[in-house]
């Protein structure tokens, strides 16, 4: 089938049907890192998973004397070794780690012409960090995410998605300091019915996902209340790899590589209220309402070529304003062990909806 008669089935300009799968994943890629983004800037707000009693409390290790190794000798190199076997413990102790499992709903209204599109998804991320003295803390994050997506009309793809993260701050009462920078790639795939011929196009490709996110909160103690607000700067940035798609012959689309960027100040207030004794089970009921704003052109449109023709398929933006509500519970079961269990709505006050559910533990060596 000539490309002539194909590039004619089209009026010039119009994107070709199906053609807006793509950049739907991609709008769907920076929504899944900026949900994974969301849970980290979460855990931060605590500080350090390695503190004892919480953000603003002393850290494990900071009165730790120095571990001090000798060279093989006479006898103070055996008081040596006895006192950094005694100081062992207390570094260990100054370890934690959290594991925290989700899932989400979201949808994206269609506009203009474009359809709009369904996900489901659900991953985990989990850390480990430990103080580093001076209220300072570090740690390194890794997770995944799987995303299914559903295009109104029929088409859909898929996202399979590893990140990892270095992470860190400084807390002291009254105030934790945090930031991160992580890496991703999704490994995308998609099938696309042709009509006209009956066969089914494929692709399979790949994106890049560059983030950086910064935040101050300020844990504010009142008896079993405490009022945290944070605010801060969430980075995303994706660079989409150009791909042709196979079994479909002269209807196979060629796209050209993308590049999407997200930048969103957010704020956000939490409420928590305590419950139980200090040698018991203590249960800590919380609320939290939250607001962002998109400052970059989030969904770019992307060049296509079909038949000889070129085309300039869009991509639907996502509602600038967004603004959030969640709560949570979490069970202190003893010193060293939490777990936890929340759910957040994005407000469908614009065109986009979601809604997410996660449950984790946190515990201290």
């Amino acid at each position: 089938m000539s490309g002539d008669f194909v590039l004619g089935l089209f009026d010039s300009g119009t994107a070709p049907s199906g053609s807006t799968l793509s950049t739907a994943l991609g709008t769907a890629a920076l929504r899944a890192g900026g949900l994974a983004g969301d849970l980290l800037l979460s855990r931060l707000a605590a500080g350090g998973s390695g503190a004892r009693g919480g953000a603003g409390a002393t850290l494990a290790g900071a009165e730790a004397g120095p571990v001090q190794l000798a060279a093989l000798g006479d006898s103070s190199t055996l008081a040596g070794m006895a006192a950094a076997l005694d100081d062992a413990p207390a570094a260990m102790e100054s370890l934690g780690g959290w594991f925290q499992a989700y899932g989400s709903l979201g949808a994206l209204e269609g506009e203009g012409g474009t359809p709009g599109f369904e996900t489901q998804a659900g991953g985990f991320l989990a850390g480990l960090d430990r103080p580093l003295g001076d209220g300072f803390f570090a740690g390194l994050a890794v997770g995944y995410s799987h995303t299914a997506l559903e295009e109104s009309g029929a088409n859909g793809g898929s996202l399979d998605s590893p990140r990892v993260a270095a992470y860190g701050g400084w807390q002291a009462p009254g105030l934790v300091l945090g930031g991160s920078l992580g890496y991703g790639y999704h490994f995308t795939s998609y099938d696309r019915p042709v009509a006209a011929t009956g066969r089914t196009a494929e692709a399979r490709y790949g994106a890049h996902e560059l983030t950086a996110a910064a935040q101050a909160s300020s844990p504010l103690r009142f008896g079993s209340v405490t009022l945290q607000p944070r605010a801060g700067l969430q980075y995303l940035r994706l660079l989409e790899d150009g791909f042709e798609e196979g079994e479909a012959g002269s209807f196979s689309h060629s796209l050209d590589a993308r590049t999407a960027s997200s930048l969103r100040p957010f704020a956000a207030l939490g409420l928590a209220y305590e419950l139980g004794g200090e040698d018991g089970l203590r249960a800590t009921p919380s609320l939290e309402v939250g607001y962002s704003r998109e400052l970059l052109d989030a969904a770019p449109s992307r060049s296509l070529e079909l038949g000889g023709g070129s085309f300039s398929v869009p991509a639907l933006e996502p509602a600038r304003d967004r603004v959030t509500l969640g709560g949570g519970l979490s069970l202190q079961l003893d010193e060293t062990l939490e777990v936890n269990a929340g759910y957040r709505a994005e407000l469908p006050l614009g065109n986009a909806f979601e809604q997410s559910f996660e449950a984790g533990l946190l515990f201290r060596f």
